[in-house]
């Protein structure tokens, strides 16, 4: 996967999440906080309904028993009593009837002459029990007769549930006389239950229940009068009910619908605490929770907006970060192919473009240095070249190097960005390597010993290879319809060899990119490993064109290559002393048509594969020191990045593009460290040491080069501090620095 494609994908997932916790969290916070209020305005609600219902019933309490002490009935003037009856149903329409019997129960006046002669206990046979309650109980006493006991016929009348308050009546002796009856008018408590469908959203009712759950009063046309509230068969609100409590709570109904429904519970009136009901209100949840959907849509049509913006944005800078670092990156992965026509386009001028200016100036150098080195006809003379070659190529190396490292310490937190660096820096150390093999070409085994060798899994570097070559045979070839099968089936587990790995990766590299040149429409490499008799054999086949008996022989030798002007014909040559450098060695077996393969042999070693560990070198050894340095190096870009990570770390630094300035410049002022490149025009870093060891005071000296061989004794006037080889890695030189500062 692409960098730009990982960056769009991670920004996109960390967008999502990010979006979707907050249209989350706002959500479920607004819904929970809109749940409770709309649930505390309802419960406010039925809790006033229900004061309002006991203040009624208190008040016609106290009402019937001031009634009933009126003088006016000791007097015992029916018509008076009828006349007084009748203007307190006018002034007390809470009240329609109000009824004066014997204590047998004859009505002997009523606001309703119709009812006058009648019987109450005939006529409402429910209140028969407080009527002898009252006729036997104290003065005072006011008792209330209960609904739930009203008879079949009034039910079957559908007519409104009616409340009879009953006071005695006693002369002026005190003797008890009669029975002063109320028949209360309930459209009043309707009203109060109606008042809260008024104020409830949706088309839910309340309920007035008695206390065993019984419907009283209601809107509801559905509701069965004195039948149970099919809610109340929910535990927990009928829990709540009997537990005399006000509040609300959210449940699933009998009708299977989702309510908010808030209760109350009333007081208990009259001598022996009838009543005891609970109002009930219950709303639709979907209906009171409509504010929130709406609010959670528009949040969600927000963070969508937000969202796309986002992404756009995303895909806009990730274009813009990792344009360059593709292409930089596809073009060092260039050099490990052989291509060293590629030239990247400088679109800034920050880190990265200055990178890009030293890649393209490598680029050019590397070009002149391999026109020159085509033109060599003798190995003899291929010494000299290769060590100028490696002298400027490891200049170049050390400027991207050196960039690199200061991009490193400036992206830290960015992984993808740190992968592509290490990706550049391999490459680097593989062109550091590289310089190494053409010197170790043309001086024979004098540098062989040099090399170092460490236990490795062969099949590794192989899985290693494939990866390092995998832009050209994997997205290179898809993008021209090119499909190459790469079968690594049998590669068996094989015993570890003693090798240097970056050699042994340029050897199949070379190979494999060989193969890919003889397959141009496409095709199959098979790798093969196994071990025999102590030597590890490595076998890798392609399905190419295949070379002639001549070609097979002539394969390993310099300069021979039948892809000109394309090819330069040291890749095998090269790999042919890599691996001779390993005493091991390689063949190739093929036939025009058939495809070729390439077998290599290499010695078993009994020890075993090591997993480096890094080296822990502190990030900046030399925080703590303060000195004066001076930088010598005729490559400017090298002296400002010296200056750059050096002056970081605390330390005032010079610099000077040549030898002459630099000895005049230490005559003149002292110096705690010179780092100085060695070979420069006119004055060399040989003749600044012998200048430097003429001082009164002699300072550190540090010679930083990219040249191979060095001519430095501990003889007065040639004597160095360290040396450092280009590219430079600089936790390496602030190790030194730390050295030999710390021991002076």
């Amino acid at each position: 996967m692409k960098i730009q494609t990982k960056l769009i994908s991670t920004f996109m997932v960390l967008a999502f999440i990010t979006i979707l916790a907050i249209i989350g969290t706002v959500y479920f916070t607004v819904l929970s906080n809109f749940e409770r209020l709309q649930g505390e305005h309802l419960k406010d609600n039925v809790s006033q309904a229900a004061i309002t219902i006991d203040e009624f019933m208190f008040t016609r309490v106290k009402d019937l028993n001031a009634f009933s002490n009126s003088p006016i009935f000791s007097a015992g003037n029916i018509n008076d009593i009828e006349i007084h009856l009748s203007e307190i149903v006018k002034a007390y329409p809470f009240y329609y009837v109000v009824s004066y019997t014997d204590i047998e129960g004859s009505i002997l006046a009523s606001s309703d002459e119709s009812m006058t002669g009648q019987n109450i206990l005939i006529n409402e046979p429910d209140i028969k029990e407080e009527f002898l309650k009252t006729i036997s109980g104290g003065n005072q006493d006011v008792y209330i007769s209960d609904i739930a006991e009203i008879s079949q016929k009034e039910l079957d009348a559908n007519e409104p549930l009616d409340i009879e308050l009953l006071s005695d009546v006693v002369d002026k002796s005190g003797a008890k006389i009669g029975v002063l009856v109320g028949f209360v008018n309930t459209v009043f408590i309707k009203d109060f239950v109606l008042d809260i469908d008024e104020r409830t959203i949706g088309n839910e009712y309340a309920y007035l229940v008695n206390d065993p759950g019984d419907i009283v009063i209601t809107a509801d046309s559905n509701a069965v009068i004195l039948e149970p509230h099919p809610d109340l068969e929910i535990g927990d609100l009928k829990q709540k009910l009997e537990g005399d409590e006000h509040g609300y709570m959210v449940y699933v109904n009998s009708k299977g619908r989702k309510v908010l429904s808030a209760y109350a519970d009333l007081s208990e009136y009259g001598t022996e605490g009838v009543g005891d009901w609970s109002l009930l209100s219950t709303a639709p949840y979907d209906d009171i929770m409509a504010p929130v959907y709406s609010l959670l849509y528009n949040i969600i049509v927000v963070f969508v907006i937000i969202f796309a913006i986002t992404i756009l944005a995303i895909i806009f800078l990730s274009r813009t970060l990792t344009k360059p670092i593709q292409k930089l990156s596809a073009a060092t992965l260039g050099i490990g192919e052989g291509n060293l026509d590629l030239l990247v386009d400088v679109g800034s001028k920050d880190e990265i473009g200055q990178l890009t200016v030293s890649f393209n100036k490598m680029m050019h150098n590397l070009q002149k240095a391999n026109s020159a080195l085509l033109q060599s006809e003798k190995l003899k003379s291929m010494g000299t070249i290769t060590a100028g070659i490696s002298h400027e190529f490891n200049n170049i190396l050390s400027i991207i190097s050196g960039n690199v490292q200061l991009l490193q310490k400036n992206h830290r937190d960015n992984k993808e960005l740190m992968d592509r660096f290490c990706t550049i820096m391999e490459s680097v150390d593989d062109g550091v390597n590289i310089t190494g093999r053409m010197r170790e070409f043309t001086h024979s085994d004098k540098d062989a010993t040099n090399i170092d060798f460490v236990c490795s899994d062969i099949n590794k570097l192989i899985i290693q290879s494939l990866k390092f070559t995998m832009p050209r045979w994997k997205a290179m070839a898809q993008e021209k319809g090119i499909d190459y099968q790469i079968d690594t089936e049998d590669t068996k587990e094989v015993s570890p060899i003693l090798c240097n790995p970056t050699g042994i990766r340029e050897v199949f590299i070379n190979i494999i990119n060989n193969a890919l040149d003889a397959m141009p429409e496409g095709g199959k490499l098979a790798f093969c490993t196994r071990n025999n008799e102590g030597t590890v054999f490595i076998s890798i086949s392609d399905t190419g064109k295949g070379m002639t008996e001549k070609v097979r022989k002539e394969a390993f030798d310099p300069f021979f290559t039948t892809r000109r002007p394309m090819g330069t014909g040291l890749g095998l040559s090269v790999a042919y002393k890599i691996v001779m450098m390993h005493g091991g060695r390689i063949a190739v077996e093929s036939e025009v048509g058939k495809g070729s393969t390439f077998t290599l042999q290499f010695p078993l070693t009994t020890e075993t594969v090591d997993v480096p560990s890094e080296e822990n070198i502190p990030e900046q050894l030399t925080k703590d020191l303060s000195i004066n340095i001076l930088v010598v190096d005729d490559e400017e870009a090298i002296c400002k990045i010296m200056d750059s990570v050096l002056s970081e770390q605390g330390h005032k630094v010079k610099t000077v593009n040549n030898g002459t300035e630099a000895i005049d410049l230490s005559k003149n002022e002292h110096f705690d460290l010179v780092l100085c490149d060695l070979v420069m025009p006119k004055v060399s870093g040989y003749e600044v040491v012998k200048a430097l060891h003429k001082l009164k005071k002699v300072p550190k000296i540090g010679i930083i080069t990219g040249w191979g061989d060095l001519n430095f004794t501990e003889e007065d006037g040639k004597r160095v501090d360290f040396i450092i080889r280009k590219p430079i890695d600089f936790s390496i030189l602030s190790k030194h620095i730390n050295d030999v500062i710390g021991t002076a």
